[in-house]
């Protein structure tokens, strides 16, 4: 399975990003202590005709802190990030703590979200 890593810069900040496969667009937002370098099962995706594109979320490998001033700022640099991609529409996956990331990315971007799958999906109290 080839695994494509690249740093799309922006307003001063970078995003980390991995695209796998070819076709219909996953984006996955990870859990904590991971990066875009995770596959969590992506081989059956990409076998499927999907291709899965997770950007590292703030803080985690090489993505900018500073995108996660709050979460709609985040949110606002991976629309940046699909832009980049020239990508219009996704299937959001959202594991873990990545869970309210991809919450928020839906409700301020339905047009571009096909379909919003959360998985063990969590947010801490505080």
């Amino acid at each position: 399975m080839e695994r494509r890593v690249e740093l799309f810069s922006v307003d001063d900040v970078a995003i980390e990003y991995s695209v796998i496969g070819k076709g219909e667009p996953i984006f996955v937002f990870h859990g904590g202590h991971s990066n875009c370098r995770e596959e969590f099962g992506y081989k059956g995706l990409a076998e499927s005709g999907y291709s899965i594109i997770t950007p590292s979320r703030a803080g985690y490998g090489k993505t900018s802190e500073a995108i996660g001033e709050s979460l709609t700022a985040a949110c606002e640099y991976y629309a940046k990030l699909l832009d980049h991609l020239q990508i219009e529409q996704v299937h959001v996956l959202a594991i873990s703590a990545g869970g309210p990331t991809g919450i928020r990315f839906a409700s301020l971007f339905p047009e571009r979200v096909t379909s919003l799958t959360l998985e063990s999906a969590f947010q801490r109290n505080g």
